[in-house]
């Protein structure tokens, strides 16, 4: 009987009606979004069993696809198209395997590209505005009033923005539930990765401090003008129209301090362009010179490097890592200048 084609197109109707329930369950029951496509995922493992992987990816296919289009949680219908329901059908091949470590990486392999794609999605549909996402996510917030005792001084900690929060660390939990990883690893993991993230979490401290208090020193009771004001007269005065060749420098500088290309085009941003107006350059020359310099300053990044030397768990091996890339940082410069002398925008 399991072997007529009415029994197949049967049993295999029956699971998708009832995986397409648990897929709209989720969108139903609070903090089942993740749950709901990993359980329709399981249904896929029977039909693999008894009829084959190819009536196993006909599954799958017809229950991801109604899935996109009939559950409101497009985000759970993409969980299970893109990781919980394509591994059912993958996973008799790779056992087939004779060599285990080759089976293990493909696995790895498979599990963690699956993941990235994820992650990547999850980002791009939390921070468009067409999928509405974005603005449910900045409304929650932990208010912080008066920091530091200074009135007016506020923030609003958008802890579900937070991209280390949402999807990172939701999706490294969700990954853990999969992996049936015990409590007790789990928190160890936890413990480790906090340890390891104490000298990067001065560093950053330190870096948006620095940034925070340039950015608003105009901001003063004094009427003085702000910092990096200060700073542009001063380039003006010094170098003149070599200016364009303090821009890469200036924007490596703002990297290595500030942590990020982003971060040394926030503050020093300003700076290039009124500068360029001042001399009357080319503000777009200036400014790409400076976005150029806030990449190359990457390489010598602290926090770049403070991040590599605690995930390594290599402290201690920082100024050896900066003085290291400090060179082709110089070099990758210097070539800069050298095309913006032959091009001569």
């Amino acid at each position: 009987m399991r072997n007529r084609p009415s029994f197949r197109v049967a049993f295999c109707g029956v699971l998708a009606a009832l995986m397409i329930v648990i897929m709209l369950l989720g969108t139903m029951i609070p903090a089942t979004e993740y749950l709901c496509p990993a359980v329709a995922g399981v249904l896929i493992i029977p039909v693999v069993w008894e009829f084959g992987g190819k009536t196993g990816a006909l599954l799958y296919l017809a229950v991801a696809l109604l899935s996109l289009i009939l559950s409101p949680n497009k985000e759970a219908a993409l969980f299970f198209a893109l990781l919980f329901g394509w591994y059912p059908l993958a996973r008799p091949k790779l056992q087939h395997l004779r060599r285990k470590p080759l089976r293990v990486v493909l696995k790895l392999v498979l599990f963690n590209a699956a993941l990235a794609v994820i992650i990547a999605l999850l980002l791009f549909v939390t921070r468009v505005d067409a999928f509405g996402l974005k603005e449910i996510l900045k409304g929650i917030y932990i208010p912080i009033h008066n920091i530091l005792g200074v009135e007016g001084l506020s923030l609003d900690f958008q802890w579900a923005y937070n991209p280390g929060i949402f999807p990172f660390g939701v999706v490294a939990l969700v990954t853990a539930l999969i992996r049936k990883v015990p409590g007790r690893e789990t928190g160890q993991v936890a413990k480790d990765t906090a340890r390891q993230m104490a000298n990067l979490t001065i560093a950053l401290i330190a870096g948006v401090a620095m940034v925070q208090l340039m950015m608003h020193s105009g901001e003063n009771g004094s009427g003085l003008d702000s910092m990096l004001s200060q700073i542009s007269q001063l380039m003006v005065d010094l170098v003149g129209s070599a200016f364009p060749y303090m821009s890469p420098v200036i924007g490596i500088f703002g990297a290595f301090v500030s942590g990020s290309c982003t971060v040394s085009s926030t503050l020093f941003g300003p700076l290039q362009y009124e500068t360029a107006q001042l001399l009357g350059l080319s503000t777009t020359t200036i400014v790409a010179l400076q976005i150029t310099g806030g990449a190359l300053g990457n390489m010598i990044c602290i926090n770049n490097v403070v991040a590599v030397t605690s995930t390594t768990n290599a402290p201690g091996s920082e100024g050896k890592i900066i003085r290291t890339n400090l060179l082709p940082c110089l070099i990758y410069c210097a070539i800069v200048w050298v095309l913006y002398l032959g091009i001569g925008i």
